[in-house]
């Protein structure tokens, strides 16, 4: 990476945006894992984040978007681009009756409680879902059933060329977990959803106890990135891997939650490569002894 010249354009051009170089990707994850990003731009404007997009296809030079990293496993030998918190530029919520507008750096609890003091329902069943609006559309986040897409009226991105424009729910695809926003590698800015009239009460009851939930299941008390697994054509992965004898596995400090299987927990100071040895090994065993494949949900950068 020509440091030297992306470094001087970005203390040079960037007026309202934060810039490290050698940031410490532990610090951006929910696992806590990873090494050092070169450089790491908190836009200030989306203006200010076409620039940076602009100035690193000059210089050839790759951009990963993150939102809360909360999906992510990040190299232990860090990344070799730029790396845009996309959060800093976009999070703000604007509500026009049952439609709603929001940035994809606004984090999805946020939003949710935001559509309940709103009276709107269509979100709460996502409250618990660790990350940003952003994300969740990249990946198609849901919970019990319930996945961001079925309520998407439209996306406003950014091409890699800095370009911005808006895509039509009819342009869109949203599969488990999966989106073709995802496969365009567009950043994401806003998302246009359409709700439904909802009781305030009743929707922040119900989050709250789809809170008290998701503690009681899963292992929130130690760094973790979600479920590792996506769910498979027959049962969950959580029971497959604890079928398979994998509950409590562990590989330095990664370790198969004996909470709830589908999550490994980092009891300290685990490392990236932990982590992916222990999911490849988990992986190997439950195919070999019920020829059930299970598909990794979880984002590797650099690895």
């Amino acid at each position: 990476m020509p440091s030297n010249e992306i470094g001087e354009f970005l203390r040079s051009e960037l007026k309202c945006s934060i810039v490290e170089f050698n940031e410490d990707m532990r610090r951006h994850t929910s696992f806590r894992i990873g090494g050092k990003a070169d450089v790491f731009v908190s836009p200030g404007s989306i203006d200010e984040m076409a620039l940076v997009i602009k100035k690193a296809k000059e210089l050839q030079i790759p951009i990963r978007a993150l939102g809360n990293g909360s999906n992510l496993l990040v190299s232990d030998n860090g990344i070799k681009s730029i790396v845009l918190d996309c959060k800093s530029a976009a999070n703000g919520i604007v509500f026009n009756n049952d439609r709603v507008n929001v940035s994809a750096g606004c984090i999805l609890k946020t939003f949710c409680e935001n559509a309940a003091e709103h009276e709107l329902s269509g979100v709460e069943q996502a409250v618990g879902i660790p990350g940003t609006i952003g994300g969740a559309l990249v990946m198609n986040a849901g919970a019990n059933g319930y996945n961001i897409g079925n309520i998407v009226e439209n996306v406003t991105v950014m091409d890699m060329n800095g370009d911005t424009f808006k895509i039509k729910k009819g342009e869109l695809s949203f599969e488990y977990r999966h989106s073709s926003l995802k496969e365009a590698g567009y950043i994401i800015l806003e998302a246009e959803l359409a709700l439904k009239k909802g009781n305030k009460n009743s929707l922040l009851r119900l989050m709250r106890e789809e809170l008290e939930t998701r503690e009681r299941k899963f292992p929130l008390n130690y760094p973790n990135a979600g479920s590792i697994f996506k769910r498979p054509k027959e049962g969950y992965p959580g029971q497959w891997v604890e079928m398979a004898g994998c509950k409590g596995m562990r590989i330095g400090d990664a370790e198969v939650s004996t909470k709830h299987a589908n999550f490994i927990i980092n009891k300290g100071s685990a490392k990236a490569g932990d982590v992916a040895d222990l999911i490849s090994q988990v992986k190997d065993i439950v195919a070999k002894k019920f020829s059930v494949n299970l598909e990794k949900e979880v984002i590797y950068w650099g690895m």
